[in-house]
């Protein structure tokens, strides 16, 4: 398994995130589990954990039919989604659904997708799925092992009275944020983080080296050190809270309501 993650950025960009550990036996490798790929008037950005030997046949093969759709001359715009459900049908059928270890064989997939000109109004989607069926998605999507934790970590960085929609500089700094914390807690994940940006802005993607993410991942705060820091620029404590005993931990609280 593997932890993805797409994270949407305030001008329609999309940040693709994923783990590059994966486990054979009982040794681990570093993998890149992101695939991308630009067709003529549309870009792609697809991550996917579960069954590694089912990912490597559902990542071409959605490429594959995405290609011939556009050489048959489809509207990849209105009809990707459906497009892509139907490359992943027959693969369920065949490799998944109805085998006695369905749940182990199972795949989630995080698709980011955008259309238009190279440079000018762009349209961008991002998507999960259902075994087959490709649901949207709103401002992010995790997947894989600890999804929990980083949805929890997620909702609070997208999330508040003044929140809105990160850029790319901000995006990349929660997300390294996050695959940090998921990975330092959580076991099954490791190793480095792949970032892919899909621009809002114009047709296309850049690949944020692992190399660069883990330097990243060294400079970014600890969370003691935020406290530290916060508490030191004046953290505003409960007046209840201040007045220390001299002699008794258990003295100046204020009494439990029964």
């Amino acid at each position: 398994m593997a932890l993805i993650a797409g994270f949407r950025l305030h001008r329609g960009g999309i940040l693709i995130c994923a783990d590059r550990q994966q486990l054979t036996g009982a040794g681990k490798h570093s993998v890149e589990k992101i695939d991308r790929f630009s067709l003529s008037s549309s870009s792609y950005v697809v991550a996917g954990t579960g069954s590694s030997p089912i990912l490597a046949n559902a990542l071409p093969q959605i490429r594959q039919s995405l290609q011939e759709a556009e050489k048959k001359g489809k509207d990849l715009r209105a009809e990707h989604q459906s497009i892509i459900g139907a490359a992943l049908r027959p693969l369920h059928e065949e490799m998944i659904w109805g085998r006695s270890d369905e749940i182990e064989r199972g795949i989630s997939l995080i698709v980011a997708a955008s259309f238009g000109e190279h440079k000018g109004e762009i349209t961008t989607a991002l998507y999960g799925n259902y075994g087959d069926t490709l649901y949207p998605a709103n401002a992010y999507l995790c997947e894989g092992t600890g999804r929990d934790l980083a949805y929890y970590l997620t909702d609070k960085l997208y999330s508040g009275v003044y929140f809105s929609l990160p850029n790319r500089t901000k995006a990349i700094v929660q997300a390294g944020f996050i695959f940090r914390g998921v990975r330092e807690a959580v076991s099954g994940i490791g190793l480095e983080t792949d970032m892919v940006l899909l621009s809002g802005t114009e047709r296309g993607f850049r690949i944020i080296p692992y190399s660069v993410v883990e330097r990243l991942d060294q400079e970014l705060s600890q969370i003691q050190a935020g406290i530290q820091m916060a508490w030191s620029q004046g953290l505003k404590i409960p007046e209840w809270l201040k007045s220390e005993s001299p002699d008794s931990d258990l003295e100046n609280l204020p009494e439990p309501y029964l």
